[in-house]
This record gives structure tokens, sequence and C-alpha cells, in this order.
């Protein structure tokens, strides 16, 4: 990296992250009195964090992430009292967390996650009284108690403390966390009961608890649980109080469900009365097809024209009795929301990477689905069931990536209103004959108007192993979960496999398999398709950039992650023929 910036005063903003660059950090950026934002994240930095940047006062942001830079968290940074994000995640630091960071009194935001910092958390990170987004010292080597004093951070919502070696109980004091919406102890040595407002907490992300065999959560049967139900006996009959009337709640709640689900039914068998008066109103086909047609290829819908089945309904193959042209036909209950969502959405949709609806029908309490039929299976199917295996080349792989990447860029920035698909996974990524993907099933997808601040609202969705992060804590989503479920897809893609596979080790999937992966420098072909061994080294340099976007992807805070506009971007200058390099061996 050349210091020659440092001889530039006047600046303001140094934005290199994302490229190829090695060497150390120039102390020369020190002289830039002016600068307010520094980015060198990803990139192949190394040495130390130069303490001259201390001398850039003004500075705002701070993005050293996903290098390797090692040695110890320099105090001097603390000197710009006006800094508001300190990112130093995924590198090699090591040392203590510096007790100085009390002077950053705007800081909102410190990721210090994988890396190798030892020692316990200094107290005068309380001191940050404006501390209200994220505090990441994950995936570290901190050890000691939990130290009460983080209960003064009573603006912060966000807290990682998974996979250290901390030790005793949680401090009743963190109850005074009030702001938090989400929280990961896992993978310590902890003890105890967990404070009473994190109950919820638990109750909302339970994984995020694992790896504690002292810690007392529900279903934890460890000898210092069994004495605390000792002791605390009249405790536990209140809980079990709380228990009981929790029950009858919910059996209320089912009551109302079935009520409701009866009512709906109700609904559209008199919809369907109404609807069969008018036969324009019932059915919309394409000219070569009929009812009878799809009744008589399938043979009553019999499971041997199965093609596909999920939560929304089971899709059959069948074909036109004149022009014998296939199609993917849905057949989906009328009693579910999800023919109603898929109807509206797909109408909207005119896109090469999003399959075609080419008509519908009700039917009988059913509602049928038509669309182009791809021959190629799902993604999933190429990556994990095609026998013989399916050798995919570079260009291959860089033609699903780019093709879904463009698709749903398509959906959330071309659409109005936008869509957001919800389910994005390999299942769901259809394949023509030339392995050209097309994104299907929208039975999840929300359209999200401007005037409806209310319309990403939901409980969880998604499927297990491609869900964002931010769907267990918050209720309000944004596209960024599409992205963080295209950045698994990806790695499927790069690893060939499985989103919970069962090669790895319990609690993880692959987001945290990788980085696991990564963190203990594990050379790339230990955990990539084995096929990406034997390629060029201009390509094997291309599938490691692609892993660096699925991993931008996949970031656990979702306003880090890229839009799919940039993914698009950053994908067409990865394949850019100009754009060459010969990968290190």
């Amino acid at each position: 990296m050349p210091s020659v910036f440092g001889f530039w005063s006047n600046l303001s903003m140094l934005d290199f992250s994302d490229n190829m660059l090695s060497g150390s950090v120039p102390p020369e950026l020190g002289k830039l009195e002016n600068l307010q934002i520094l980015r060198i994240s990803s990139n192949r930095l190394t040495g130390s964090i130069p303490s001259e940047l201390g001398y850039c006062t003004k500075m705002i942001k701070l993005d050293l992430s996903k290098n390797y830079l090692s040695g110890s968290i320099p105090s001097e940074i603390s000197s710009s009292v006006e800094m508001q994000g300190l990112f130093l995640q995924d590198n090699k630091l090591n040392g203590l967390i510096p007790d100085a960071f009390s002077s950053l009194e705007g800081l909102f935001e410190l990721q210090l996650g994988n890396n190798m910092l030892e020692g316990p958390i200094p107290c005068s990170l309380s001191k940050l009284h404006h501390f209200n987004s994220l505090l990441n010292l994950s995936h570290n080597k901190l050890s000691g108690e939990i130290p009460s004093c983080l209960g003064n951070l009573d603006k912060l919502e966000i807290l990682d403390l998974s996979s250290n070696s901390f030790s005793g109980e949680i401090p009743s004091q963190l109850n005074n966390m009030i702001s938090l919406s989400f929280v990961n102890v896992s993978f310590n040595h902890l003890s105890g009961k967990l404070p009473a407002a994190w109950m919820k907490l638990m109750a909302s992300t339970p994984v995020s608890f694992l790896g504690n065999p002292e810690l007392c959560v529900l279903g934890n049967d460890a000898s210092y649980c069994r004495e605390a139900r000792n002791i605390h006996i009249r405790g536990w009959k209140l809980v079990g109080m709380v228990i009981g009337v929790v029950f009858s709640v919910a059996l209320l709640c089912a009551a109302i469900y079935i009520l409701m689900i009866r009512g709906l039914r109700k609904q559209f068998s008199s919809q369907q009365s109404l609807l069969h008066e008018s036969k324009s109103r019932t059915e919309d086909l394409p000219e070569d097809l009929k009812f009878e047609d799809i009744m008589r290829a399938t043979e009553g819908w019999s499971d041997k024209y199965v093609i596909g089945k999920g939560k929304h309904g089971t899709v059959y193959r069948t074909e036109s009795v004149n022009s014998r042209k296939h199609w993917a036909v849905k057949k989906v209950d009328l009693s579910e929301e999800s023919f109603e969502i898929e109807m509206r959405t797909m109408n909207l949709i005119r896109h090469r990477n999003v399959v075609r609806m080419a008509g519908y029908c009700i039917k009988d309490g059913y509602g049928f689905i038509v669309t182009e039929y791809m021959p190629g299976g799902s993604l999933f199917d190429v990556l994990h069931r095609s026998k013989p295996h399916v050798v995919l080349n570079w260009n291959a792989r860089y033609r699903i990536a780019l093709g879904i990447a463009q698709g749903l860029s398509y959906l959330h920035h071309d659409c109005e209103p936008q869509i957001i698909h919800r389910d994005v996974k390999s299942d769901n990524i259809l394949m023509d004959s030339e392995l050209e993907p097309k994104i299907g099933d929208f039975g999840m997808a929300k359209l999200v108007c401007d005037s409806d601040t209310s319309s990403t609202r939901s409980a969880i969705v998604g499927t297990l192993g491609y869900i964002a992060p931010e769907n267990g804590y918050s209720l309000q989503l944004t596209e960024k979960c599409d992205l963080y479920s295209y950045g698994v897809v990806l790695l499927e893609l790069l690893c060939r496999k499985l989103p919970v596979d069962p090669c790895f080790e319990e609690g993880l999937d692959i987001v945290t398999w990788t980085r696991k992966n990564l963190q203990e420098d594990n050379e790339w072909f230990c955990f990539l398709d084995k096929e990406i061994s034997f390629w060029d080294g201009d390509e094997q340099f291309k599938a490691l950039k692609l892993l660096d976007l699925a991993l931008e992807c996949t970031e656990f805070a979702a306003d880090i992650r890229p839009s799919m506009r940039d993914v698009v971007a950053s994908l067409t200058k990865l394949n850019d023929k100009y754009h060459r390099s010969v990968i290190n061996s």
C-alpha cells in the first residue's frame, strides 16, 4: 500500500476496501489531520496497526477488517474522540482490549470479533454511554467473568461474546441492558442462571446460549442447575405457574387459529362457488394447455410426476397434448395464503433469471400455477443429488452466481413495489438445460410498499441454514435477509456442502464453518470443492474473490452487507478479462 497518500493533507476519506493490497498499513496516514473515514478492509495487509493513526483526531470511521493484521490494538486510536465506528474484526490481533477506549465517547459500534485477543473485558467500555449499536467480541480468547459494569450499556442493541473462555455467572446487573434485541454468549464456560430479562432473548434464539454445560437454560440438567432448583424451589413453582398460564393461552390461541382456518376455508369455498360461474375468472392457461390435459398427463396427480415439494405446495411435470411442450404445475391448497402471494408476485415479474408464470387455474379448492418447465432441476439437485456427479467449472459457477444475483437485484431495485423473496435457497433456484439459474417459489415473498411501513413485519420465515441472524431478534426485515441467504448459496456453490452439513461440528452451519476454517488458517483447498484445486491459477483466484463476496453477504450485521446491485457490480468486475491475477500457491 503506497505511503504517498499520507502527504495529501486535505483528504477526508480513503477507501481501498476489497482489493489485493499487501504489505503494512503506512504510518504516514497519521499525517492526514482531516481524515474522517478510512476503509482498507478485505485486503491482504500484514503487520501491526500503526499507532500514528491516533493523530487522525477527526476520524469518524476506521475499518481495517478482513486482513492479516497482527500485534496489539494501539491505545493511541482512542485519541480520535469523534470515532463512531471501529471495525477491526477478522484479523490476527492479540493482546488485551485497550482500557483507553473509554475516551471514544461517540462510539456507536465496536467490532473486534475473529481475532486472538486475550484477557478480560475492560470496564472502561461501560463508560461509552452513546454505545447503541453493536459490541462484537466473539471468536477470541477472552477470559474471566463477564463484568457487571456492562449493565451500564443501556442503549446497546446487539452483544456478541460467543466462542471465548468466559466463566462464572452472568451478572444480574445485565438486566439493565434494556435495549438489547440480540445477545450471543454461546460456547463459553458460563454457569448459573440467566438474568431474568434475558429469558425472552433465550426463547427467541436458543442457539445463542449453546456450549455452556453449566448454564441453567431450559432443558439443561447440569448438577449446578439441579442444586439451583432445590434451593429455589419456590421460584420454580412460580415458573410452573407461568408455564401453565402460557400453556393455557397457547391452547386458546390454537383454538382461535383453528376457527380462523375454518373460516378461511369457508371463505374460499364461497369464493369458489362464485368463481365457477365465470370460467374466465378461474382459468387463464396457455392456449395449448387445458386442465384436462394436466390431469391426464399427471395421471390424476400421481407421485411419479412430482418434480418438487415445498412448504407451499407440490410441483408436477405435465405437457400439452398437441405441442408436447412441457410445463411445471404447482398445486396449492387455497386455504394457504401463499397462493395469493405467489399469484400477485409473479404477475409483476419479467426477468430472464426469474421463473416465468404462464397461467393459472382454480378448481376444487386448489390453485394451480403453471410455469415454464426447468429441465435442469434445482441448484440443490445439481450440487447435492445428481448421480453421476455434475462437474462445474469456473464459468458454470460464475454464471450461476451472477444469474441469481441479477434476478434478486431486479426484485429489490427494479420492481415497483419492491419484492423481498425471503426464502432464497438452492432448492428454489431452478436450472434450465444450459444451467442458467432462475429464481422460483414466491410463496413467502413480500411486496414492500413505501406507504406500508409494516409490510416487512412477520414471524420467522425461511429455511434452516439460510435464515439471516436478524430474523431471530427483529420482526422488521429488509431485503438484506435475501443478501444473507444468497451468501449461503454462494458458499454452497463453492464448498459443495449443505448449509447444515452432517460433517460440521455440532452447532456450526456453513457460514460459521467457513469462517472457522479461515480463522484457523486452513488452506482454501481444505474446505472448498475439490474440483477447484484442478483449475488454473486465474480461476482459483476468482473463486477466492467469490468466497470473499459470500462472506460479505453473510455478515452478522445486516447494514454491513452490500446491496444486490453492488453484488452484481462486484461479480461483473470479477470476471472482467482484464482483471487477472495468479493465486499464490
